[in-house]
């Protein structure tokens, strides 16, 4: 494994005129005279006025004049109802609304909702999904603006201070949210692309074996094959054991054997280990601006595929952020041969906004592939992929994935035991091709 400031390259920074005249309303006694009292009960069609108004021809009402005014009164009542609906959704909406994005700004992410499955039956405890509407953060970075475009400073190693004496605190619950598809082929499909992801399963795979692709640089056996980054590498986890947190503690770190870093390091590893050369970059792509962290990454991944045109992968890994309005987070895990686990969320960009990713179904056949080998290995291990619409830089390689390992919710224990898991599928699919 090589870490990129060290050695292999240079660290990148990388009025309607004529109205009523004023004494129209005086009009003579013998005018006034002449009106016939009984004339008020004149058929329709008949002038209901024994003398001509001062100033307008005489009025008649129709059949068809009187069904018009009668319509325009009920259309009104529905327009007005309409409105007060309207208004009371929008009022009932505005403060958990409020306070959504509030979470956005304190701990990342642009919210969606996330479906709630039911649990599904298998051999590994897990805890039990949420009762309520849950709020999903993802990466939420479509326009390459980051989670919210706020800047955030880091925090202490361990999630922060928390709250002075007495401040108020909120739980963490443990929670499952993996997907019960079969084959585990699921996804939140944020695009107007239809998607048949047990074909991409079942198709070609996209890359060739190892063996091919080391053969491409025979001059350089050691070529990485694998980028790893991190373009919020500041992310961090919950302390060992927590239960709870306080609206101060943070869960940004900027000691790289604390936060998601650590996270990439094990994965970097676990594919060295298996003879997968890895260039695993450590650098904090939103240490010095959060709202620039995507663009600042993009660049990072363009100048590494610049030098080494032997990286044909390139891996975005994260930590998500999963927070419900009464301020619950969530810790999606689970439970796989006796280690608490962190659940994992495959991300995959498209062109639907227009990015210039027109082989984006390539990155979404590896994700199928993946997401397969996952659920085989603990149905209660991947959660549904994403598909969104901004491009998230993965049309600089074909095998590009953001993957989301836990959440803030999680512990550091967690999110590396799910990172040796997810090391060790991608490894057999890298190695085989497959």
């Amino acid at each position: 494994m090589t870490n990129d400031p060290v050695g292999r390259i240079p660290c990148i920074r990388a009025a309607d005129s004529g109205g009523v005249p004023e004494d129209s309303a005086d009009i003579s006694a013998s005018l006034r005279q002449d009106v016939s009292l009984t004339a008020t009960t004149a058929e329709y069609g008949e002038n209901i006025s024994g003398a001509p108004s001062a100033n307008s021809a005489p009025r008649r009402i129709t059949p068809l004049s009187a069904s018009v005014f009668f319509l325009r009164i009920a259309l009104s009542v529905v327009f007005l109802a309409a409105a007060y609906f309207e208004l009371m959704s929008a009022i009932g909406s505005f403060i958990p609304n409020c306070v959504n994005a509030l979470s956005c700004l304190a701990f990342g992410g642009s919210y969606a909702i996330e479906e709630n499955s039911a649990p599904h039956v298998g051999d590994v405890m897990r805890p039990p999904k949420p009762d309520i509407e849950m709020i999903e953060f993802g990466d939420g970075s479509e326009d390459w603006s980051g989670d919210s475009g706020t800047e955030s400073e880091g925090g202490e190693a361990e999630g922060g201070a928390g709250d002075e004496a007495g401040g108020e605190r909120y739980p963490i619950k443990a929670t499952d949210i993996s997907t019960n598809a079969e084959r585990g082929l699921a996804c939140s499909n944020q695009t107007g692309y239809e998607l048949d992801l047990p074909l991409l399963a079942d198709s070609e795979f996209v890359l060739p074996p190892l063996e091919e692709l080391k053969a491409l640089h025979p001059d350089d056996p050691d070529a990485p094959v694998v980028l790893i980054i991190h373009t919020h590498g500041t992310e961090s986890f919950s302390p060992e054991g927590s239960d709870s947190y306080g609206l101060k503690d943070s869960f940004r770190s900027k000691d790289i054997t604390q936060n998601v870093v650590a996270v990439g390091s094990v994965i970097a590893e676990q594919l060295e280990s298996r003879g997968i050369p890895t260039l695993h970059c450590t650098e904090m792509f939103d240490k010095d601006s959060y709202s620039k962290a995507y663009s600042n990454s993009s660049a990072a991944v363009r100048e590494y595929i610049a030098i080494y045109p032997s990286i044909k992968y390139v891996f975005d890994v994260h930590r998500d952020s999963i927070i419900a309005s009464d301020y619950t987070k969530y810790r999606p895990m689970t439970v796989i041969d006796g280690v608490e686990t962190a659940q994992v969320m495959i991300l995959i960009g498209t062109d639907a906004r227009g990015s210039d990713h027109p082989n984006w179904r390539d990155n979404l056949t590896l994700a199928s592939h993946l997401q397969e080998r996952l659920f085989s290995r603990s149905q209660s291990f991947p959660r549904k992929m994403s598909v969104r619409t901004g491009a998230f830089y993965q049309q600089y390689a074909p095998g590009s994935l953001l993957f989301e390992i836990g959440s803030c919710g999680n512990t550091l224990s967690q999110a590396k035991a799910a990172a040796k898991l997810l090391a060790e599928e991608l490894a057999e699919i890298i190695i085989k091709g497959e």
